[in-house]
């Protein structure tokens, strides 16, 4: 017959439901047995234990084959491997052990019996077991499993003395036969038994028709305050169903010396055995095994228990929930651990596998907003066997994906156009507690590590700045205490056709020389970004030769007022060039504007390395308001100003000129104000930091340049009526 195994996989959302203290301390199972007619030990050995299984009489010594009612067989003894109750899909048959014509109420009769088993004191247990009774029961309590502290005492004289058992027997005293189970413990001298009647397996009493295999498990929970001890009955061809009693003991102690006795109880002169029919398949385990488990057994499948040194998978980085704008890639990510560490994926969407899902990452790339509101989990299986026989599983946390699109005319649909590697909003409300700062383009989340200390301003909001919306909050960083991390994909090789980082920021006083939007790995020799190098100056660095010592941007912005601030680094490296090591076409250009000041540029033409970010420096965490990735790489501080920070992006291209006006004019517009000019009295000033004036008589037009225009601009106020604005270009 060709052997099925059928694999049974425990899910629980966030839990793994089979419990470490869940132990197979030993089992008998009966198969591949040949010893039917001599008095030697049979061959079979249990597990996970040494030793044998012994025929044995009342005395515990090897038991000498009588001869039973056919005047053939021993009274007791063990079948070969195809008796048994082996059927269904998880084993082809199995052996047992029969009782024929074994006397009852004899001292003498045959017992098998294993002494010194190492049981110790348990507060939770689970005894299995098959047995098959024969066409006659005489008398009342034949033994089928006895677990006990001491052989010397009956499993049936409970309250008769302190003793430590739990077991099963046949109550057929009524005519009606049923199952009578006990457990009792030595501190108490008490005991239960369940007498099972009315389940719907066995409506009229157990079957003796020495035909039927009952299965039948046992499980007492001392820890609990009621229905400790429960019985399980079922049948090859039915599930378990169960019954429940009281039996509060605590922890019972069958000691390092304890016996299990199947067949017949042991002791002398009242001992009560199977006079017909057959047991196999006895197991105790430490711990309560669950309903689901316990029918497992019953159909021969992998119980779920973990093996001893094996530990159950857990997860210790859970998915975490994103934001994406259409377009957009995003990664979930999950980290299990487990012994052994044999994991398999699989990653469903709303309940649907995803295909390809089968990573400890997800990679959704191409998003749209049709997986706005989508649901992942990922299910983790850990298998602890070679044969994937015996495994564990746990789920994830669901995390839920979020897809946008930017609002059109936006600072944010102008940088998402141009492709942008990275581009986080930093709009995050204030929270207490580590929260992701979200990638909209690549998944390349940051973290707010430290939120109670970070600070959460108004952000740049319209209508004075109108490409952002109303209400646009920030995230700033204070000086003294760890700043945020923003996360970007390590561009270990600068890539020749250029980068750009810019981004919106703010700060309420002047800022000391210390980074601004940063990349450093451990010293600040060796990173690449923007920062200041003065009073409200903006510089940059990029690895440890540029720029050159004396370099001074020359551009700088006022405290409180948002300002855009941009760095690129553009190369005019060709292919002959890269083909030739010519790294020299290198140039860095500096870009801040705000309201008060225009667009202003710096232009570094020192040649830089176009191809490595620094000499022999690989791009870590880009940081925002501070100099170093550590305290300790700066003398025990992080080196950070008092920054707020909105809309930061990274291009792995260098943005033309033109395309940086424009991210700058999406958000800050173009500004006009009229004020009395305090130098010349009757006079008006006109200030536009960026554009071209123009005039016209009426406000309808038309419109035309103002000659030799300047950005402050003085005019008589008694001049004709006359209409401006600025446009751009």
């Amino acid at each position: 017959m060709k052997k099925t195994t059928l694999l049974t996989l425990m899910i629980a959302a966030g839990l793994s439901l089979a419990a470490p203290a869940q132990t197979l301390l030993y089992q008998w199972a009966f198969t591949n047995l040949t010893d039917t007619v001599s008095n030697s030990a049979p061959s079979y050995a249990f597990t996970p234990g040494t030793g044998s299984l012994l025929l044995g009489n009342v005395t515990g010594n090897i038991f000498t084959a009588g001869v039973g009612a056919d005047g053939v067989n021993p009274v007791l003894y063990f079948t070969n491997s195809n008796a048994g109750p082996g059927f269904g899909p998880g084993v082809d048959a199995t052996g047992a052990l029969v009782a024929n014509g074994q006397g009852y109420n004899s001292g003498n009769s045959g017992v098998a019996v294993v002494t010194n088993l190492n049981l110790g004191s348990l507060n939770k247990i689970t005894v299995t077991f098959w047995f098959q009774m024969g066409t006659g029961v005489p008398g009342q309590f034949p033994r089928i499993v006895q677990f006990s502290q001491t052989p010397a005492y009956d499993i049936g004289n409970k309250g008769s003395g302190a003793h430590n058992d739990i077991g099963a027997s046949i109550n057929s005293g009524s005519g009606l036969v049923q199952m009578q189970n006990t457990v009792a413990n030595a501190s108490s001298a008490q005991g239960t038994a369940n007498a099972v009647t009315g389940l719907s397996n066995f409506p009229s009493g157990l079957p003796a028709d020495n035909t039927t295999w009952i299965f039948e498990a046992l499980t007492y929970d001392g820890t609990l305050p009621a229905n400790q001890f429960v019985t399980w009955l079922g049948t090859t061809s039915e599930s378990v169903e169960s019954i429940v009693q009281q039996a509060n003991f605590g922890f019972i102690n069958f000691t390092t010396n304890a016996t299990v006795l199947i067949g017949n109880d042991d002791v002398a002169g009242t001992a009560r055995g199977l006079s017909q029919g057959a047991i196999a398949d006895v197991r105790i385990y430490s711990g309560v095994l669950t309903s689901n488990m316990v029918d497992n057994i019953r159909q021969f499948l992998p119980d779920g228990v973990i093996p001893p040194g094996n530990t159950n998978v857990t997860l210790i980085n859970q998915p975490v929930s994103g934001r994406s704008f259409v377009a957009g890639t995003r990664t979930l990510n999950v980290v299990a651990a487990g012994i052994p560490a044999n994991f398999s994926y699989l990653w469903r969407s709303n309940g649907v596998p995803v295909v390809g899902g089968t990573n400890s990452s997800l990679t959704l790339s191409n998003l749209q907003l049709s997986a706005n509101g989508a649901t992942f989990i990922c299910s983790v299986t850990n298998y602890l066997t070679s044969n994937h026989a015996i495994y564990t599983g746990t789920n994830s946390l669901p995390a839920t994906l979020t897809v946008l699109t930017p609002v059109p005319g936006s600072y944010a649909e102008a940088i998402y156009t141009n492709q942008p590697s990275s581009f986080w909003l930093v709009n995050e409300p204030s929270n207490s507690v580590p929260f992701a700062v979200f990638d909209y383009a690549n998944g390349n989340d940051g973290a707010a590590l430290t939120p109670t200390n970070l600070f959460y301003p108004n952000g740049p909001t319209s209508p004075a700045y109108p490409g952002f919306p109303s209400g646009e909050s920030a995230i700033g960083v204070q000086a003294n205490y760890q700043a945020s991390y923003l996360e970007m994909a390590d561009p270990v090789n600068f890539p020749n056709t250029g980068m750009t980082i810019c981004g919106w920021v703010w700060t309420p006083v002047t800022p000391s020389a210390n980074g601004l939007i940063y990349d450093l790995v451990s010293d600040t020799g060796g990173g690449y970004g923007l920062v200041f190098n003065g009073p409200n100056t903006v510089s940059y660095q990029w690895g440890q030769n540029a720029p050159a010592s004396g370099f001074t941007s020359g551009v700088s912005f006022n405290s409180s007022e948002w300002t855009f601030v941009a760095l690129v680094v553009s190369t005019n490296l060709t292919p002959d060039d890269l083909e030739n090591d010519v790294t020299a076409d290198t140039n860095a250009t500096l870009y801040v504007g705000g309201p008060s000041i225009g667009l202003t540029t710096a232009i570094d033409s020192t040649a830089l390395s176009g191809d490595l970010i620094g000499s022999g420096t690989s791009a870590g965490s880009l940081a925002l308001g501070r100099t170093a990735s550590a305290a300790s790489d700066n003398g025990s501080h992080y080196q950070q100003n008092n920054v707020a920070f909105n809309g930061v992006a990274v291009f792995y291209s260098a943005l033309s000129p033109q395309t940086i006006t424009n991210l700058y004019l999406k958000t800050a517009g173009l500004a006009l104000s009229v004020a009395p000019d305090p130098y010349t009295p009757g006079n008006v000033v006109l200030t536009y930091p960026l554009g071209t004036l123009n005039s016209a008589p009426a406000v309808t037009g038309p419109y035309t340049p103002v000659s030799d225009a300047y950005s402050t601009m003085s005019i008589p106020a008694s001049l004709p009526r006359q209409f401006f604005r600025v446009t751009y270009p």
